[in-house]
């Protein structure tokens, strides 16, 4: 009976060790700092949100996905949301052609290449 307890005194003084120390568990545990302010870049003024705008819709009016594409990254955090959203829309639809458009020939490649793969 006395090396029973001999042996809960051992564990659960290891327990308290192990939980006076704080380890990484223990720093992993705390809470994360709070977040950052719900804007995260400085407002534009209105010239530049102008210009943005005008940037976004010139480079969409354009119809190419390489323009479209690096308008909205050079514009994403000053252009207005509206123009921002209709300019992905167009990067989508530039991305992918339309249902009824034969693919280009590396997708059809790649798909011959995976029914071949799935048939072996």
């Amino acid at each position: 009976k006395e090396s029973k307890k001999g042996k809960k005194k051992k564990k659960s003084g290891g327990g308290e060790a192990l939980n006076s120390a704080p380890g990484p568990s223990a720093i992993a545990a705390s809470p994360p700092p709070p977040p950052p302010p719900a804007s995260p870049t400085p407002p534009a003024d209105a010239a530049a949100i102008a210009a943005a705008d005008e940037a976004l819709q010139k480079a969409v009016a354009a119809g190419s996905y390489e323009g479209v594409a690096s308008a909205l990254e050079a514009c994403s955090s000053i252009a207005s949301p509206a123009v921002l959203a209709e300019a992905r829309r167009a990067r989508d639809k530039l991305i992918s052609p339309p249902s009824d458009a034969a693919p280009p020939p590396l997708q059809q490649q790649q798909q011959a290449q995976q029914q071949a793969a799935q048939q072996q």
